[in-house]
């Protein structure tokens, strides 16, 4: 089968329909999958296998098997067409769009929250930036799945499990320019784990991952990260996560 994805012009319409208070009210009771029309549709040319489930009895899969189901079925899908909002609005409207509701219905459905803002973060790929990427409900599996997976070990995505470990460290660290080098996400993740205890039983590790993030921006600024070797990469980070834990 072909991966399907709104045309632009649908997507684009859809977008301007969340502030129309019948709209609003469908996205509120999880209905919005009736929004999808077929004229809005089109096959791409990448040819991709039956979908992932990522719903059992009702139940969500966790989190870590949700980003290894969605990766692996997308695994050749080219960086370009991974930052489409054109196919993740799709997949979350129509696909996914039970697993889309499990995880997010309650907000959207919240009255003391601002439904429109929910739904085009989390159903829609809003604005330009990298965060977008790693908001929609279903982009985000597959971008975490993008930066963590590393062919050379025995279990490629063995670092996924450090960077679910708290929501501080995809926020501070994958929205963020270098958020797009994988290699420098994975020496992140590779050193904080290696720190074992010593960062586990760190009492403000939120505050820290942010100056951490912070910190690497500066570095960022006045090295070509990606052309670092990987060693000297996870020397650089040491130095900086060591300072402040030390602070």
């Amino acid at each position: 089968m072909n991966l399907e994805f709104l045309t632009a012009a649908a997507t684009t319409k859809l977008e301007d329909q969340v502030q129309q208070p019948e709209v609003i009210e469908l996205y509120q009771q999880g209905g919005f999958s009736a929004l999808i029309q077929p004229d809005m549709v089109r096959l791409s040319r990448f040819q991709v296998n039956d979908p992932p489930v990522l719903m059992s009895n009702h139940d969500i899969v966790p989190e870590d098997e949700a980003v290894r189901r969605i990766h692996g079925w997308l695994f050749r899908l080219p960086v370009l067409s991974a930052s489409d909002r054109r196919v993740w609005t799709y997949l979350s409207h129509v696909t996914f769009a039970d697993y889309a509701w499990a995880v997010w219905g309650k907000s959207i459905s919240d009255p003391e929250r601002n439904t429109r803002d929910l739904v085009l973060d989390r159903l829609f790929m809003r604005g330009d930036g990298i965060r977008r990427l790693f908001h929609n409900a279903i982009s985000r599996l597959w971008w975490f799945g993008h930066v963590t997976y590393d062919s050379q070990r025995p279990d490629p995505y063995e670092l996924l499990p450090v960077l679910l470990s708290s929501q501080d460290i995809p926020t501070s660290l994958l929205e963020r320019r270098y958020g797009m080098c994988p290699g420098l996400v994975r020496c992140f993740l590779e050193v904080i784990r290696d720190l074992g205890r010593k960062w586990q039983e760190f009492p403000k590790k939120s505050e820290t991952i942010q100056a951490i993030g912070k910190d690497i921006s500066l570095l960022g600024g006045s090295l070509v990260l990606d052309c670092l070797q990987i060693e000297s990469m996870k020397g650089r980070l040491t130095e900086i996560i060591e300072a402040r834990l030390a602070a």
